[in-house]
């Protein structure tokens, strides 16, 4: 989780993306995707069902998973909350979301920058 709000911070630092952007720029399938914005996926106060209290989450882990998979899991669900208006502690579905940006233009940048980072790790 860590190494992925990193990732997106040095993309909003180089002016790639805004924390107060609509999900719905990046994401448009995400459940309440107008409303919930990067900043909120960030802070973990999306209002998205986290996919481990999907009641059957322990069928889905017993085959290979993606963060792909993982937020098809949860499309069409409602959100739990308005985005911005409570915390929920490890909401896993907010950064499986990040880490599977596949529609956007971004999504090519934002995977050398955390390959970038990763060299950047490593080498310390």
């Amino acid at each position: 989780m860590q190494f992925t709000a990193a990732a997106i911070m040095r993309l909003a630092d180089e002016g790639r993306l805004k924390l107060d952007d609509a999900v719905a720029l990046y994401i448009p399938s995400t459940p309440g995707a107008g409303r919930v914005t990067i900043r909120d996926l960030l802070t973990q106060r999306s209002g998205l069902i986290d996919i481990n209290s999907l009641p059957d989450y322990g069928d889905v882990m017993r085959h290979h998973q993606t963060p792909a998979t993982l937020v098809t899991a949860i499309e069409g669900k409602p959100l739990r909350f308005e985005p911005g208006s409570k915390y929920l502690h490890a909401e896993h579905s907010a950064y499986n979301l990040l880490t599977s940006w596949r529609s956007s233009s971004k999504r090519s940048r934002y995977f050398r920058l955390r390959k970038r980072c990763s060299n950047w790790y490593s080498s310390r």
